[in-house]
């Protein structure tokens, strides 16, 4: 009966039996107040330019939360984009899982490996939001001038 219902609806079976059927509005906000959600499980990283539900390894995930930097950073212009080198120690325990340079309208997100050096090289996007999420310190921010 729900999940015909469920269908009928297209609206998950959850929202239904929570009773907290939510319909947004458009979406017209700036990609600067992006969301990322990762899963505990399988690493899977989910960005939304908006609050939203996700599930992934039949969980519900959190948005993270931003904490303070834990690591340094050096960053240089070459050649129209930005050299970024991060002081981590990249190990199989405690990686960066991705690096994100976020602008109002753009935005670029590089996956990072465990023992794979932690320095690459992005597209210069001046008056920028840099997001690093460490698997060990979780989500930080710094800003790129």
């Amino acid at each position: 009966m729900w999940s015909s219902l469920s269908e009928e609806l297209d609206i998950d079976i959850k929202s239904i039996l929570d009773g907290k059927v939510i319909i947004k509005e458009d979406d017209i906000g700036k990609l600067t107040r992006s969301n990322f959600y990762i899963c505990p499980s399988c690493k899977n990283i989910v960005f939304s330019t908006s609050l939203v539900d996700p599930i992934c390894c039949s969980k519900h995930l959190s948005k993270e939360k931003l904490k303070k930097p834990s690591f340094n950073i050096d960053y240089r212009t070459i050649d129209g984009g930005i050299y970024l080198e991060i002081d981590h120690p990249m190990t199989k325990d405690n990686y960066i899982l991705f690096v994100a340079l976020i602008k109002d309208d753009s935005s670029f997100v590089k996956r990072l490996y465990p023992e794979q050096e932690a320095s690459l090289i992005l597209p210069e996007l001046k008056r920028s939001d840099l997001f690093i999420y460490s698997t060990g310190q979780g989500l930080v921010k710094y800003k790129i001038k």
